[in-house]
């Protein structure tokens, strides 16, 4: 995948851990497009048991769940952000409902207090 994905696509990833110790691949969304064609992502878990004031849940029960192309109710950590190359993406997985994208919109203008 070497085509900049629109926002709200879910695609799969090396994620870079916080201290740049590694990287695990995993889903993460498309929240922007930064200048020179690099990607903005937030990182997804399946680990939603803890959620912070910036995270966004998506439920396997939910109607529109099929359409993200994950495997399990996760969580979309806004405040969990990278900012990578378009080549890294290895896939698309599919895409966050309108809903849920709103809703990260709100979590992004919370966290930079816009």
């Amino acid at each position: 995948m070497h085509k900049q994905p629109p926002m709200g696509t879910v695609v799969l990833l090396r994620f870079p851990f916080t201290d740049l110790s590694g990287a695990k691949r995993r889903p993460a969304v498309v929240v922007g497009h930064a200048h020179g064609g690099d990607l903005v992502v937030a990182c997804v878990s399946s680990k939603y048991e803890t959620c912070g004031p910036y995270d966004v849940i998506t439920k396997q029960e939910e109607s529109s769940f099929a359409q993200t192309g994950l495997h399990a109710t996760s969580v979309i950590c806004v405040d969990k952000l990278a900012t990578l190359q378009p080549t890294i993406a290895t896939g698309k997985l599919g895409v966050v409902s309108s809903k849920h994208f709103i809703e990260i919109k709100k979590k992004l203008k919370m966290l930079f207090r816009l």
